[in-house]
Protein backbone atom coordinates (compact mmCIF):
# COMPACT_ATOMS: atom_id res chain seq x y z
CA UNK A 1 0.00 0.00 0.00
CA UNK A 2 2.34 3.07 -1.13
CA UNK A 3 1.54 6.31 0.44
CA UNK A 4 -0.07 4.53 3.06
CA UNK A 5 0.97 5.32 6.66
CA UNK A 6 0.78 2.00 8.74
CA UNK A 7 -1.21 2.30 11.96
CA UNK A 8 -2.97 -0.38 13.84
CA UNK A 9 -5.07 1.41 16.70
CA UNK A 10 -8.93 1.85 16.58
CA UNK A 11 -10.62 4.94 17.49
CA UNK A 12 -13.99 4.97 17.75
CA UNK A 13 -16.26 7.82 15.57
CA UNK A 14 -18.10 9.46 19.20
CA UNK A 15 -20.23 11.79 17.42
CA UNK A 16 -23.41 10.60 14.97
CA UNK A 17 -23.98 12.85 12.18
CA UNK A 18 -25.85 12.54 9.09
CA UNK A 19 -23.35 13.02 7.22
CA UNK A 20 -24.03 11.50 3.99
CA UNK A 21 -27.83 12.06 3.88
CA UNK A 22 -28.89 13.23 0.52
CA UNK A 23 -28.81 16.70 -0.76
CA UNK A 24 -28.92 18.69 -3.82
CA UNK A 25 -26.93 21.44 -1.97
CA UNK A 26 -23.40 21.62 -3.12
CA UNK A 27 -20.39 22.62 -0.93
CA UNK A 28 -18.35 25.62 -3.03
CA UNK A 29 -14.56 24.68 -4.41
CA UNK A 30 -12.55 27.89 -4.02
CA UNK A 31 -11.00 28.94 -7.26
CA UNK A 32 -7.43 27.54 -6.91
CA UNK A 33 -8.72 24.17 -6.32
CA UNK A 34 -11.01 24.51 -8.76
CA UNK A 35 -8.53 25.32 -11.02
CA UNK A 36 -6.21 23.02 -10.03
CA UNK A 37 -8.22 19.74 -10.25
CA UNK A 38 -8.81 20.98 -13.65
CA UNK A 39 -5.44 21.54 -14.68
CA UNK A 40 -4.39 17.77 -13.48
CA UNK A 41 -6.99 16.18 -15.19
CA UNK A 42 -6.10 17.78 -18.50
CA UNK A 43 -2.69 17.11 -18.00
CA UNK A 44 -3.19 13.44 -17.24
CA UNK A 45 -5.67 13.55 -20.22
CA UNK A 46 -3.19 14.90 -22.40
CA UNK A 47 -0.35 12.18 -21.20
CA UNK A 48 -2.87 9.87 -22.68
CA UNK A 49 -4.09 8.74 -18.62
CA UNK A 50 -7.55 8.04 -17.89
CA UNK A 51 -8.25 10.12 -14.15
CA UNK A 52 -10.29 8.68 -12.09
CA UNK A 53 -11.20 11.06 -9.24
CA UNK A 54 -11.67 9.23 -5.49
CA UNK A 55 -12.76 10.21 -1.93
CA UNK A 56 -11.57 7.87 0.66
CA UNK A 57 -13.92 7.28 3.68
CA UNK A 58 -13.77 9.65 6.29
CA UNK A 59 -16.57 10.42 8.77
CA UNK A 60 -15.85 14.15 10.29
CA UNK A 61 -14.66 15.77 7.03
CA UNK A 62 -16.80 14.19 4.40
CA UNK A 63 -20.34 15.08 3.43
CA UNK A 64 -22.82 15.30 0.45
CA UNK A 65 -22.63 18.57 -0.14
CA UNK A 66 -18.36 17.80 -0.88
CA UNK A 67 -19.43 14.53 -2.85
CA UNK A 68 -21.51 17.04 -5.15
CA UNK A 69 -19.21 19.16 -5.84
CA UNK A 70 -16.45 16.55 -6.92
CA UNK A 71 -19.26 14.82 -8.96
CA UNK A 72 -19.68 17.95 -10.60
CA UNK A 73 -16.14 18.32 -11.46
CA UNK A 74 -16.13 14.71 -12.70
CA UNK A 75 -19.53 15.46 -15.08
CA UNK A 76 -17.35 18.78 -16.34
CA UNK A 77 -14.53 16.78 -17.36
CA UNK A 78 -16.40 13.08 -18.36
CA UNK A 79 -14.49 11.24 -15.61
CA UNK A 80 -15.41 9.12 -13.90
CA UNK A 81 -15.93 9.84 -9.62
CA UNK A 82 -16.02 6.99 -7.04
CA UNK A 83 -16.94 7.82 -3.68
CA UNK A 84 -15.86 5.39 -1.22
CA UNK A 85 -18.34 6.96 1.11
CA UNK A 86 -21.02 6.01 -0.46
CA UNK A 87 -19.37 2.68 -2.04
CA UNK A 88 -18.42 1.66 1.11
CA UNK A 89 -21.15 2.95 3.23
CA UNK A 90 -21.93 -0.67 4.66
CA UNK A 91 -17.98 -2.00 5.01
CA UNK A 92 -16.53 0.74 6.67
CA UNK A 93 -17.24 0.44 10.62
CA UNK A 94 -16.53 3.59 12.56
CA UNK A 95 -16.08 1.92 15.35
CA UNK A 96 -13.17 -0.06 14.52
CA UNK A 97 -12.04 1.54 11.26
CA UNK A 98 -10.58 4.33 11.84
CA UNK A 99 -7.40 5.65 13.62
CA UNK A 100 -8.30 8.80 14.96
CA UNK A 101 -12.32 8.82 15.30
CA UNK A 102 -12.70 8.86 11.83
CA UNK A 103 -10.91 10.80 9.98
CA UNK A 104 -7.95 8.50 8.84
CA UNK A 105 -8.51 4.81 8.62
CA UNK A 106 -6.17 2.27 10.40
CA UNK A 107 -4.95 -1.43 8.70
CA UNK A 108 -8.56 -3.29 8.76
CA UNK A 109 -10.29 0.36 6.58
CA UNK A 110 -7.36 0.53 4.63
CA UNK A 111 -7.86 -3.24 3.46
CA UNK A 112 -11.14 -2.48 2.47
CA UNK A 113 -10.66 0.23 0.62
CA UNK A 114 -7.42 -1.09 -1.16
CA UNK A 115 -9.95 -4.03 -1.98
CA UNK A 116 -12.72 -2.51 -3.24
CA UNK A 117 -10.79 0.26 -4.80
CA UNK A 118 -8.69 -2.26 -6.89
CA UNK A 119 -11.52 -4.41 -8.29
CA UNK A 120 -13.34 -1.52 -9.33
CA UNK A 121 -10.20 -0.57 -11.06
CA UNK A 122 -10.17 -4.11 -12.72
CA UNK A 123 -13.62 -3.78 -13.85
CA UNK A 124 -13.75 -0.33 -14.97
CA UNK A 125 -10.72 -0.02 -16.63
CA UNK A 126 -9.49 -3.74 -17.38
CA UNK A 127 -6.29 -2.79 -14.80
CA UNK A 128 -4.13 -6.24 -15.05
CA UNK A 129 -2.74 -7.83 -12.25
CA UNK A 130 1.16 -7.15 -12.84
CA UNK A 131 2.53 -9.58 -10.12
CA UNK A 132 5.50 -11.71 -10.91
CA UNK A 133 5.90 -9.49 -14.11
CA UNK A 134 9.64 -8.15 -14.22
CA UNK A 135 9.19 -4.16 -15.10
CA UNK A 136 6.97 -4.72 -11.55
CA UNK A 137 9.20 -6.48 -9.16
CA UNK A 138 9.57 -3.34 -7.02
CA UNK A 139 5.92 -3.87 -5.98
CA UNK A 140 6.35 -7.72 -5.38
CA UNK A 141 9.37 -6.34 -2.76
CA UNK A 142 7.08 -3.57 -1.50
CA UNK A 143 4.08 -6.32 -1.12
CA UNK A 144 6.76 -8.46 1.16
CA UNK A 145 7.93 -5.67 3.05
CA UNK A 146 4.17 -4.57 3.39
CA UNK A 147 3.29 -8.25 4.82
CA UNK A 148 6.36 -8.36 7.75
CA UNK A 149 5.04 -5.02 8.95
CA UNK A 150 1.73 -6.08 9.47
CA UNK A 151 2.45 -9.38 11.04
CA UNK A 152 2.48 -9.37 14.80
CA UNK A 153 5.86 -10.47 15.02
CA UNK A 154 6.06 -10.08 18.77
CA UNK A 155 2.61 -11.61 18.96
CA UNK A 156 3.79 -14.49 17.22
CA UNK A 157 6.89 -15.17 19.08
CA UNK A 158 4.90 -14.68 22.83
CA UNK A 159 2.18 -17.30 21.44
CA UNK A 160 5.24 -19.63 19.95
CA UNK A 161 7.01 -19.78 23.42
CA UNK A 162 3.08 -20.50 24.97
CA UNK A 163 2.52 -23.14 22.82
CA UNK A 164 6.49 -24.54 22.87
CA UNK A 165 6.44 -24.72 27.07
CA UNK A 166 3.14 -26.09 27.16
CA UNK A 167 3.61 -28.91 24.93
CA UNK A 168 7.35 -29.55 26.76
CA UNK A 169 5.83 -29.75 29.81
CA UNK A 170 3.50 -32.37 29.00
CA UNK A 171 5.96 -33.93 26.00
CA UNK A 172 9.76 -33.42 26.33
CA UNK A 173 10.61 -34.89 23.74
CA UNK A 174 8.57 -33.35 21.22
CA UNK A 175 8.72 -30.84 18.73
CA UNK A 176 5.94 -28.52 17.71
CA UNK A 177 5.53 -27.20 13.99
CA UNK A 178 3.31 -24.60 12.75
CA UNK A 179 1.95 -24.92 9.87
CA UNK A 180 0.68 -21.82 7.21
CA UNK A 181 -1.13 -21.21 3.97
CA UNK A 182 -0.22 -17.63 3.83
CA UNK A 183 2.30 -15.23 1.93
CA UNK A 184 4.04 -15.02 5.52
CA UNK A 185 5.45 -18.62 5.34
CA UNK A 186 8.95 -17.63 4.20
CA UNK A 187 8.52 -15.08 7.22
CA UNK A 188 7.75 -17.02 9.65
CA UNK A 189 9.82 -20.08 9.12
CA UNK A 190 13.37 -17.31 9.04
CA UNK A 191 11.54 -16.12 12.21
CA UNK A 192 11.40 -19.76 13.85
CA UNK A 193 14.52 -20.79 13.16
CA UNK A 194 16.33 -17.46 14.20
CA UNK A 195 14.68 -17.63 17.60
CA UNK A 196 15.32 -21.62 18.21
Amino acid sequence: MKGYYYRKASHKVHKKKHRMKFTRKCWQINKLSASTFSKCIHDCKSQGSIPVLISVPNYNGWNYQKHNALQEIADKNEINFVDLNLELKKQINWKKDSVDGGDHLNIKGAKKTSAYLGEYLKKEYGLPDRRGTTNYKQWDNDVEEWEKLIFDKNGFIKNYFALFNSMRAIYPNYQIAYSYKTNYTPYICKLVKDIL
